[in-house]
């Protein structure tokens, strides 16, 4: 769904999205949900769980037109050898543009890294290449920066338990 206020559109290399839709259930929520029930019982180190294992890579663009041009190379290079799932589009509608690439392993995260800076200089593009844990939002508010984190991490920023705790409701609804 986008807007001019922004917004994301979701890719997989199935047309009906099944890999996202699984993970979101599979995945994705039992994380939430551990990490709100964490928050609730006032621990004081979260157990990140599969969190620890997921992995976000970020290709940072100047429009639709560029992420759509990194997802046609990738196709035409990489597919259908490879699976991929993931979103391009906006947070706030600014005019930066992102394709954010979902990763289960390091392994697989590495190797997406390569494929989209593979794709950057087939098109010539000199853009922002990244990678981050998957859900750094909400957990870098608790634990600090995502690179600081163990499997067992202390709240760092207990300040902000009860923002995270109605962000997690609001998601968790």
């Amino acid at each position: 769904k986008t807007s001019k206020k922004g917004g994301w559109i979701s890719f997989e290399s199935d047309p009906h999205l099944k890999k996202t839709k699984k993970s979101i259930h599979q995945r994705c929520l039992p994380c939430i949900k551990n990490l709100y029930e964490q928050l609730i019982e006032g621990k004081k180190r979260i157990d990140l769980g599969a969190a620890y294992e997921c992995w976000k890579v970020v290709v940072v663009l100047e429009s639709t037109d560029e992420c759509l041009s990194i997802l046609e190379v990738y196709r035409d290079q990489f597919l259908p050898n490879r699976y991929i799932r993931g979103r391009y589009g906006s947070k706030d509608g600014s005019g930066t543009q992102a394709i954010v690439i979902s990763a289960e392993t390091e392994a697989e995260r590495d190797l997406l890294m390569d494929e989209m800076r593979t794709c950057l200089v087939t098109l010539g593009l000199k853009r922002d290449l990244i990678y981050s844990k998957g859900c750094a939002d909400p957990y870098e508010k608790l634990l600090g920066p995502w690179k600081g984190w163990q499997r067992h991490s202390p709240v760092r920023s207990n300040e902000n338990r009860k923002m995270v705790i109605k962000q997690l409701q609001r998601l968790l609804r």
